[in-house]
């Protein structure tokens, strides 16, 4: 599972910029999320 995975890697970073681009379009309504008070 964990070579499948590995090899799917890739193909999945080539996608983010298109899929944070639809996110960013489809939540545009959206209000803006809460500021998390947690300190790390």
């Amino acid at each position: 599972m964990m070579q499948e995975m590995s090899a799917a890697t890739p193909e999945i970073m080539r996608a983010m910029p298109a899929i944070m681009q639809r996110v960013e379009k489809e939540t545009a309504h959206l209000p803006p999320p809460p500021k998390s008070e947690t300190k790390q």
